[in-house]
């Protein structure tokens, strides 16, 4: 993210801090997302959780079991879930679904305040459901979708009560 400095934070798996926030060596993969060699031995039965290096900041989180093998970067990427809840007081959900009600699965969600998109304040991701879940304050956002091979009519103008 232009601007800001991501990091990342190794968890135990009881949530108490293994290795502080650090910045070092992260690598840019393009499309938001960020990547970072560490040991399996330092990952093994433990959480990173990434965040954005913003004031409030989005935050991912990946949990590993480990063997000795070396790590299948796509599939942890595919695996990852990336959420900015936002900073509202309303758990508000969003389907996104084809003309039949198929669920469009692993597509880019983002909430702005602004119909012209420029002010973003919540994103993520759709689950196998086609859901991803914001917290938002009440009122009309405009919800903008991506994903390769899908034509959405952004914005879809939406009120959050």
């Amino acid at each position: 993210m232009p601007g800001l400095t991501p990091g990342y934070t190794i968890l135990n798996a009881d949530k108490t801090t293994h290795q502080a926030r650090a910045t070092a060596g992260i690598t840019d993969l393009g499309g938001g997302e960020y990547g970072v060699e560490v040991a399996n031995a330092t990952l093994a039965d433990r959480v990173v959780r990434w965040d954005t290096g913003e004031t409030v900041p989005r935050y991912a989180t990946e949990m590993f079991a480990l063997t000795s093998e070396a790590l299948d970067i796509a599939a942890i990427l595919s695996a990852v879930t990336v959420t900015s809840a936002g900073v509202g007081a309303i758990e508000w959900s969003y389907t996104l679904a084809e003309d039949d009600d198929t669920p469009i699965s692993d597509a880019e969600v983002w909430i702005t305040s602004d119909v012209g998109g420029s002010t973003v304040i919540a994103s993520g991701r759709t689950n196998s459901y086609g859901v991803v879940t914001f917290t938002l304050d009440a009122g009309t956002v405009y919800v903008w979708s991506q994903k390769s091979g899908y034509n959405f009519s952004n914005p879809d103008t939406e009120v959050v009560a």
